[in-house]
C-alpha cells in the first residue's frame, strides 16, 4: 500500500513538473508581453477630457444657435425682409420702416429670383421641392438629372458587377504585394527609369527638329542619370522595403479582420461629416435682425457668433483626425501584436484585443495627438482666410504674400506631426507610454532610420499609390468596355466618375491598411534589433527577414551576431 502512494506521488510529481515545462514554453513561445505591454494605464487622460468638455461645449453652443436662428431660413428661403416661407414669423425689428414679421402659412414657396413668398409658382416658373425655378433652368436640371437617372437604371448590372470588379482587383494586387512582391516593386521602379530614359531619348530627338529644348534635354539626362544611381545605391534599402512590404501583407492575411476596419472609418468619417453639415447650417441661420434700408434686412452675427462658426469647424478637423488616429492605433496595436508573438497559431484575436486595448487605455493619446495636428490645421485655414482682403488695402495685400510663405511651412509641419503622430500611436500601441513619451521615442527612431525612412516613404508609399491607381484604372478600363456599345446610354461620364469614385473606395480601404502596417511593421523591426541581439535574446522577426538582415548588417547599422540564422529559436513564418 505504501509503494502504491509512492509511485502516486511520483507519477503525480512527473505530471505536474511536465505541466509546469509545458506552461513555461508556452510562455515562452507568447512572449509578446515581454515586448507589448500587458499591464497598461491609461495614458494622457486629461485630453480625452478636454475634447469630451469641448464636446459638450460645441452641444451648448449649438444649442444656443438652435434657440436664436431659424435652419428653414436656409433650407427653405426667406423673403427680403426675413420672414421664412410657410411659417409664422415672430422677431422685432427696431427702427423698422416697412419690414415686420408675418405669417406666411398661405405662401409656403420660395420664388428665388425675386426672394419672395408666394402661394403657387408664377407663369415661367416651376416648383423644385419648396423653390420655384425659372423653367428653363428647370427643364435643363430635370432633363439633366432624368437622364442620368434612367443610365443608373440602366447600368444598375453593370455597376454592381464593376464594383465586385474592382474587389478582385484589390484582392489580386494584396496576392501581388503579398506573394510577389519583389518583382512588383522592382517593375515598377524599372518601368519608372525605362520612362525617364524614353522620355529623355525623346526630348534628344526633338532637339534636332526643334530650337530651345537642349536645356530639357541637358536637364532631363541629369535627372535620370540621378535616378537610376538612386536606386543603384539605395538597392539594399528598397530590398528592405520589399521585405516589410512582405511582412506587411502577413500580418494582413493573419488578421483578415483588418480590411473591415477602414469601412468603419469612412462610416464614422460620414457621421462626423453629416454632423458638421447640419451644425454649420444652424450657425449660418442665426443672427439679430436688422432693417440696413426701407425694405431690406439682413441677419446680423455679432462677434460670438464668428467664434461659434470657427469653433465648429476646429471641433470638427478635431474629431477628423482622431477617427483616423484611432484607425492607426487599431492597425498598430493589432500588427505589432503579431509580430510578436513567437507561436503565431496562438494568436488568438489580436484585433479585437487591439480595440479593447485603445478603448480602456488610449483615447487620451489619441486626443493629444489629433489636436495637435487639428491645432496647425485652423491655424492653415486661418491664415488662408485673410487672402479674401486682399483687394482692400495694400498692407494686407503684402500680409497675405508672406502668410502664404507661413502658409507652405505649416503645410511640411502638418505632415510631419502627421507622420510623427502615426509613429507615436505605434509605439504606444507596443509599450503603452502616453503621448509625450512616445513621440519622443518615435522621433529618436526617425533620426536614427532617417535614410531608411525616407526609401520607404518614398518607394514603398509610390508602390502602394500606384497599386491604387491601377485598381481604379483596370476597372474603368472594363467600365469603358462595356458602356460604350450601349446606345441607351447618354451620360456615360456620370456611370464611369460613379465607378471610378467606388473603385477609389475600395482600392483607398486595401491600401490604408498596408501602408499603416508597413510603418507598424518597421517601427517593430527597429525595437526588435534594439531590443534583441540573436543569441541570448531571440529575435521576433521572420525566418526571411533575418536572412536579410544577415545579408545586410552593414548597410542597415546592425551589430553582427554570429549564427543568428542557425539559432533554433527563430521560428519562421
Amino acid at each position: 500500500m505504501e509503494s502504491i502512494r509512492t509511485i502516486n506521488a511520483a507519477v503525480n510529481l512527473i505530471r505536474g513538473h511536465r505541466q509546469y515545462e509545458q506552461h513555461v514554453n508556452e510562455d515562452e513561445e507568447n512572449s509578446s508581453d515581454n515586448v507589448v505591454t500587458g499591464n497598461r494605464e491609461r495614458t494622457d487622460v486629461p485630453f480625452i477630457i478636454v475634447q469630451a468638455v469641448s464636446l459638450a461645449a460645441l452641444a451648448a453652443f449649438i444649442g444656443y444657435c438652435m434657440v436664436t436662428g431659424d435652419i428653414e431660413r436656409i433650407t427653405v428661403g426667406h423673403d427680403n425682409c426675413g420672414n421664412v416661407c410657410g411659417k409664422v414669423n415672430s422677431f422685432n425689428v427696431e427702427n423698422a420702416e416697412i419690414c415686420k414679421a408675418e405669417d406666411m402659412t398661405d405662401k409656403p414657396l420660395f420664388l428665388v429670383s425675386s426672394h419672395a413668398c408666394v402661394e403657387t409658382c408664377p407663369s415661367g416658373y416651376e416648383r423644385f421641392g419648396r423653390r420655384c425655378l425659372s423653367s428653363e433652368h428647370r427643364v435643363t436640371h430635370d432633363s439633366i438629372f432624368d437622364s442620368i437617372g434612367r443610365d443608373f437604371q440602366i447600368c444598375t448590372p453593370d455597376i454592381v458587377g464593376l464594383t465586385f470588379l474592382a474587389l478582385t482587383f484589390s484582392f489580386v494586387i494584396f496576392l501581388i504585394l503579398r506573394y510577389l512582391t519583389a518583382a512588383f516593386v522592382w517593375t515598377v521602379l524599372f518601368g519608372v527609369l525605362f520612362a525617364c530614359a524614353a522620355l529623355t531619348g525623346f526630348f534628344w530627338y526633338l532637339t534636332e527638329t526643334t530650337e530651345g529644348l537642349t536645356p530639357l534635354a541637358i536637364i532631363s539626362s541629369i535627372f535620370t542619370i540621378i535616378l537610376i544611381l538612386v536606386v543603384l545605391v539605395l538597392r539594399r534599402r528598397i530590398e528592405l522595403v520589399i521585405q516589410l512590404l512582405k511582412e506587411a501583407g502577413k500580418s494582413i492575411t493573419a488578421v483578415p479582420m483588418l480590411l473591415l476596419q477602414p469601412l468603419l472609418t469612412c462610416v464614422a468619417l460620414g457621421v462626423a461629416a453629416i454632423a458638421w453639415v447640419y451644425f454649420t447650417l444652424w450657425i449660418e441661420s442665426t443672427g439679430s435682425v436688422r432693417e440696413i434700408y426701407s425694405g431690406q434686412i439682413v441677419f446680423y452675427k455679432n462677434g460670438l457668433y464668428h467664434f461659434i462658426r470657427w469653433y465648429n469647424l476646429f471641433i470638427m478637423l478635431w474629431m477628423i483626425q482622431f477617427i483616423y488616429g484611432c484607425q492607426n492605433m487599431i492597425i498598430a496595436g493589432t500588427v505589432s501584436r503579431w509580430y510578436f508573438t513567437r507561436n503565431k497559431a496562438a494568436l488568438g484575436n489580436p484585433m479585437l484585443t487591439s480595440v479593447s486595448t485603445m478603448l480602456r487605455y488610449h483615447l487620451g493619446t489619441i486626443s493629444f495627438g489629433s489636436l495637435l495636428v487639428a491645432l496647425v490645421q485652423i491655424l492653415r485655414v486661418a491664415l488662408r482666410s485673410c487672402r479674401r482682403f486682399q483687394r482692400y488695402l495694400l498692407f494686407l495685400c503684402c500680409l497675405c504674400c508672406v502668410t502664404s510663405r507661413i502658409d507652405e511651412c505649416m503645410n511640411y509641419i502638418e505632415s510631419f506631426l502627421k507622420y510623427l503622430t502615426r509613429n507615436a500611436y505605434i509605439v504606444t500601441s507596443i509599450h503603452g507610454t502616453e503621448f509625450i513619451k512616445s513621440g519622443t521615442k518615435a522621433f529618436k527612431l526617425i533620426l536614427e532610420n532617417v535614410l531608411q525612412i525616407a526609401v520607404i516613404n518614398s518607394v514603398g508609399d509610390f508602390v502602394l499609390v500606384l497599386s491604387k491607381v491601377l485598381i481604379v484604372v483596370a476597372t474603368l478600363l472594363v467600365g469603358v468596355a462595356l458602356t460604350q456599345n450601349n446606345v441607351h446610354i447618354n451620360n456615360r461620364w456620370a456611370i464611369l466618375l460613379l465607378v471610378g469614385a467606388v473603385a477609389y473606395l475600395i482600392a483607398h480601404c486595401f491600401i490604408t491598411i498596408y501602408e499603416m502596417a508597413v510603418d507598424t511593421i518597421f517601427i517593430c523591426f527597429c525595437e526588435d534589433c534594439e531590443m534583441n541581439d540573436g543569441m541570448t535574446r531571440p529575435y521576433y522577426m521572420s525566418h526571411s527577414l533575418m536572412e536579410f538582415v544577415e545579408k545586410s548588417r552593414t548597410v542597415l547599422n546592425i551589430k553582427s551576431q554570429e549564427n543568428v540564422i542557425d539559432n533554433p529559436a527563430v521560428v519562421a513564418i
